[in-house]
């Protein structure tokens, strides 16, 4: 049996990321003969109730998460400090609990801009809530990538040890061998995956 097991997976709930359905990427799963799928939509959970339907069906165990955006310090929100993902999967119920209290915190402290919404969290949140969470650094855009893009690697070393003070062995390091470059926005510095 295959035992890989995506755990960045985003469906049509995370527009600008994904058109896959859950009832689609649980046939393909299925198809590829993989045990296991990890959904995280970004800066939501609406895919959950239809992920857990599709996994009732082809009993491909969903793992449920969220990609979530991150600041260093909510009360300093207005700062200019750049957004970046972080993931953080339930190991079980209490987890999904925290998963959710973190998913409504996230909303309390949004921030608009033009049309889009982004939930954010930030350190005091994460430590509040992570008991039974599995951390995962995310993509380029990620907690660490954003500063290794940067060139802050002692600030990215600090931080990737606050990350295990937290999580201790529930976190794990996204690489992603890419090609891919974008340019820095408002809200996220630049991204180079190679």
């Amino acid at each position: 049996m295959n035992q890989f097991v995506n755990l960045h997976t985003q469906t049509y709930y995370s527009l600008a990321d994904s058109m896959i359905t859950p009832k689609s990427l649980f046939e393909r799963i299925k198809e590829l003969n993989q045990p296991a799928i990890g959904v995280c939509e970004h800066g939501t959970m609406f895919s959950a109730w239809d992920c857990y339907k599709e996994y009732k069906k082809t009993n491909i165990k969903l793992l449920i998460g969220c990609e979530f955006n991150f600041i260093d310090d909510l009360e300093l929100a207005n700062s200019k400090q750049r957004l970046r993902h972080i993931i953080l999967y339930a190991k079980n119920h209490e987890g999904y609990k925290n998963l959710l209290q973190l998913h409504r915190r996230a909303n309390d402290f949004n921030l608009i801009s033009g049309k889009k919404v982004y939930p954010r969290i930030d350190w005091n949140l994460l430590e509040q809530y992570s008991k039974n969470l599995v951390c995962l650094t995310s993509d380029a855009n990620g907690i660490l990538g954003q500063l290794i893009n940067t060139r802050r690697i002692d600030e990215a070393r600090n931080q990737a040890k606050r990350l295990k003070n937290i999580f201790e062995n529930d976190l794990a390091f996204e690489i992603q061998p890419h090609a891919m470059k974008k340019q820095s926005t408002n809200y996220t510095d630049c991204i180079d995956q190679t």
